[in-house]
């Protein structure tokens, strides 16, 4: 009914993505990686020591000139794993259902996705999913979605591995009116910036156009249009 009384346009917005890992609890796993995340996002003076080093290669810590000073948290940070974590999580286990357990077991992904119906006109909405290997799947929610909200809905998928891309409508199937909303994370899209004064546009006669004689380097207009004259 869109396309015939209304302005309304097809132009689903994907506006937010949040990936989530399921917490397994167990201190094995869990401490290792959250280790790796604490080194992704080093501290103002882990960073200040970092170009220390660079500019000065010779610079060594005191600890690394005077070994006495070392001590146990030296081989050890707040991530290390003890008997004591384990037996935490062991007696956290025997209290769960069967069915709990198995999903700590899986560590699966769990993605929230956060749509926007920014053109107004009900639609189904297809989703391309990229994995971390490369690999593509196609989710297609069915246009029923939009019942309860028109305006935005939130929508969770779980995948055992994990999704890197989202891309709303890749084919076009939909029309979608502006694809700069599209995609998750954000693509910067090629254009061109005209820096000539833009001339009105002219119909184009083809058959004309092939039968003009090339211009040569020492072909002036004056004398062209000399000649034309007489």
């Amino acid at each position: 009914r869109g396309w015939f009384y209304s302005t309304e346009n097809v132009d689903v917005a994907l506006n937010d993505v949040v990936e989530y890992t399921i917490d397994t609890k167990n201190p094995d796993v869990e401490q290792p990686i959250a280790r790796e995340r604490a080194k992704e996002e080093p501290s103002l003076t882990q960073l200040r020591n970092i170009e220390e080093a660079k500019r000065d290669p010779e610079m060594k810590f005191r600890v690394d000139r005077q070994s006495g000073l070392k001590d146990f948290y030296n081989e050890n940070d707040r991530y290390t794993v003890t008997n004591a974590d384990r037996n935490k999580f062991n007696s956290t286990i025997k209290k769960l259902d069967p069915w709990e357990k198995e999903l700590l077991g899986k560590g699966d992904y769990a993605y929230m996705l956060d749509f926007e119906n920014v053109g107004g006109l009900v639609t189904p909405v297809i989703v391309e999913m990229t994995y971390s290997n490369g690999k593509t799947d196609m989710l297609r929610i069915p246009a029923e979605v939009w019942r309860q909200d028109p305006k935005k809905f939130s929508k969770l998928i779980l995948s055992e591995k994990q999704i890197v891309a989202f891309a709303v409508d890749p084919w076009r199937e939909t029309a979608d009116v502006d694809v700069t909303n599209n995609d998750w994370p954000r693509k910067i899209r090629p254009s061109r910036l005209e820096v000539f004064k833009s001339e009105r546009p002219k119909g184009r006669n083809m058959m004309k156009d092939f039968e003009t004689p090339l211009k040569k380097d020492d072909d002036k207009d004056g004398e062209k249009d000399e000649s034309r004259a007489e």
